[in-house]
């Protein structure tokens, strides 16, 4: 802009100095023509902003990873002015805020205009004061006018959709044919079998359907109790990356829909993170509870000095011996093996959700996407860099060996 205007007086005095020098008449017209513009636009200018009504309707305070939200303005022109060009922003520093620019016609009556922003990272931010931008046609000079209007927004983690997401067997040794079948829908899936006319719709399991060419219906096992722990691991020397390629961001996402999942299963759900801050959650159940998760998530990161290892020997008696248990790590085999004998202890549903960390490293590792845990019941959801986590972490992963507990 500052560039422009010196452009404008170069300009103003090279046609000056030749018409005076050389008498040539054109050059005094245009002489005369850059100077009204530019004395003009600087006037236009000093009333670019003047008579301009401006409030907020509404500005949102929480929001996840990945939504598209939108902070409403309203501006409201009481004078003859037109205006050609408004800049509308929100000078906060919540990543992924866009600017708007629109006109407005002279003697307007008020309009709402959505300032947009796209969620990016999770955390704790503020949209600022709204700032309001004008100026000339020419666009030689801009006047600016600040709204105090400062608004908290929350940005929690990425929700993924769970559908089909279950834990081990009551007796994490026991064979297949040692689950207790319930008639009810619980999140313990334990086998697949013909559909029967008294079955309802939303217990079909559609791709064990398409591979047996039949319906087939998912059985659920009866729950000892209502309680679930998610354990997440946030030790510092057990994660690669930054942002959404980070496997941080990947556990927090994962912690985030599993806990969704299950309290709108109505059970109770609590959450403990080996991060720096030593988090634990006893568990609740209902949207209160659900914030409290959030709002951790929201603001957690991977700076733990505590493996998981030494997180499950310390902290076993936190838990009820009944709970189910969910245990998301990245950690090494070590850790994978050190939930496995923790899990394997206990008499109670669990599973284990491993980020591979290879292919983190490198996109070329062509590691198996489920398997057992120590080849015992305990399934073990992997989970590879890019991957669809809502496939990742469904049934038809969780355990390879699915058509041998078919029932008639």
């Amino acid at each position: 802009m500052l560039l422009r205007r010196l452009v404008f007086i170069v300009l103003f005095l090279t046609a000056l100095i030749l018409a005076l020098s050389s008498g040539f008449f054109p050059m005094s017209v245009l002489a005369i023509v850059i100077g009204v513009s530019f004395v003009v636009s600087y006037v236009w200018n000093k009333f670019s902003l003047k008579g301009l009504t401006i409030g907020i309707d509404k500005t949102p305070n929480m929001g996840h990873v990945g939504q598209k939200i939108e902070r409403l303005v309203w501006i409201e022109n009481e004078s003859f002015l037109p205006r050609l060009w408004i800049q509308i922003r929100s000078m906060g520093n919540l990543p992924g805020t866009k600017s708007l620019v629109t006109g407005i016609s002279g003697r307007s009556p008020r309009a709402w205009y959505k300032i947009p922003a796209l969620l990016q990272n999770r955390g704790y931010y503020d949209w600022g004061d709204i700032k309001i931008s004008s100026g000339d046609p020419l666009g030689l000079f801009v006047a600016d006018h600040n709204i105090h209007s400062r608004g908290p927004i929350i940005v929690h983690p990425r929700i993924v959709d769970i559908n089909d997401f279950h834990l081990s067997s009551v007796d994490p040794g026991s064979d297949s044919s040692e689950f207790l079948a319930s008639s009810d829908v619980t999140p313990n899936v334990v086998s697949v079998r013909r559909y029967n006319s008294s079955d309802s719709m939303n217990r079909i399991h559609w791709v064990s359907s398409a591979r047996m060419n039949q319906l087939m219906v998912k059985e659920f096992e009866l729950e000892i109790q209502n309680d679930l722990w998610i354990i997440l691991d946030l030790n510092a020397d057990a994660h690669l990356g930054t942002g959404l390629d980070g496997t941080e961001e990947t556990a927090v996402t994962i912690a985030a829909s599993i806990s969704k999942h299950f309290i709108n299963n109505s059970n109770s759900v609590g959450l403990a993170g080996n991060d720096s801050r030593e988090f634990i959650l006893p568990p609740g159940s209902g949207d209160r509870q659900l914030s409290y998760i959030f709002e951790y998530l929201a603001s957690c990161t991977s700076d733990g000095g505590r493996p998981i290892k030494s997180m499950l020997l310390q902290d076993i008696s936190r838990v009820s011996r009944q709970a189910g248990i969910v245990i998301i790590t990245s950690s090494d085999s070590e850790g994978i093996t050190a939930a496995t004998n923790y899990l394997s202890a206990r008499n109670a549903p669990g599973a284990i959700i491993s980020i591979d960390l290879e292919s983190f490293r490198s996109s070329n590792v062509d590691n198996p996407k489920t398997k057992e845990s120590q080849h015992t019941n305990i399934p073990n959801y992997s989970v590879r860099k890019g991957e669809d986590l809502s496939k990742a972490l469904s049934f038809t992963y969780s355990r390879p060996p699915i058509k041998a507990r078919f029932g008639n």
